[in-house]
């Protein structure tokens, strides 16, 4: 909401056998991914590239798709273990 200036946000979560999917998508202002990514991996920017990093150390992953004007959709996606499994 800080950075995205949006009047909607819409979080979707599932979980399958072997996978768990959130996406979060908005109708904020958007930006330019390469220059955000940019910034990031330079030290500043959006915690996005932070997330990317955590995302794959957990052997995740991370899709964002935005462009200036169209609004934001990120998609979070971890396969499930059988750790996690025990847990529930």
């Amino acid at each position: 909401m800080k950075h995205a200036q949006a009047q909607r946000v819409v979080v979707t979560l599932q979980q399958s056998e072997t996978i768990i999917c959130l996406v979060v998508k908005d109708d904020g202002i958007g930006f330019d991914q390469n220059q955000t990514f940019s910034k990031a991996r330079a030290g500043s920017g959006f915690g996005l590239f932070s997330v990317q990093q955590r995302m794959a150390d957990m052997a995740g992953s991370m899709e964002v798709v935005s462009a200036p004007g169209q609004g934001c959709t990120v998609t979070l996606t971890l396969p499930v273990t059988r750790e996690r499994d025990a847990c529930q």
